[in-house]
């Protein structure tokens, strides 16, 4: 008798007082009854970057992709900041003309999320320069579009 009772005090005292892992993961049940994790909208934005260029980009890994609020609309939009690897030995101006082409595909492909209003795409190319950014090109909505803000390529793609 003694035996269940101290299981049973031992099970609601140390059953109810150990603290969940920190992390706190979002979810919700959906209509079906189960559980399914919700995420957020960076997160989502993350997922699209990454699909475009896996289906898309040859020769192309993702470094790290930023997806930031833009404070400085201050209208809930996002701005998306792609790190980007390409990895093919090519001469600087073949080099040049790819990077541009898919930076200028993944802009027109991301202006079909209405919330993003700038993109940076920033270009590692280790076969000219190993562990420094080569390209960035910034684009910025303008109505459905996304257009071109500004270019800036390294000294050796020139």
């Amino acid at each position: 008798m003694w035996a269940l009772g101290s299981f049973v005090l031992f099970f609601i005292f140390f059953g109810f007082s150990i603290e969940d892992d920190p992390v706190v993961e979002k979810s919700s049940i959906s209509t079906d009854g189960k559980t399914q994790t919700e995420s957020t909208r960076e997160e989502e934005l993350e997922e699209t970057v990454n699909s475009i260029i896996d289906k898309n980009y040859s020769h192309t890994t993702v470094s790290e992709i930023e997806v930031n609020e833009n404070l400085g609309l201050n209208d809930g939009s996002y701005i998306v900041l792609p790190y980007l690897k390409w990895d093919a030995m090519n001469n600087a101006k073949r080099t040049k003309n790819l990077i541009e082409m898919y930076s200028e595909d993944l802009a027109a492909n991301l202006a079909k999320e209405d919330d993003i209003s700038e993109i940076t795409v920033f270009w590692e190319v280790p076969y000219h320069l190993e562990g420094k950014n080569i390209a960035k090109f910034t684009y910025t909505r303008k109505g459905e579009n996304m257009i071109i803000g500004e270019r800036w390529y390294d000294p050796s793609l020139r």
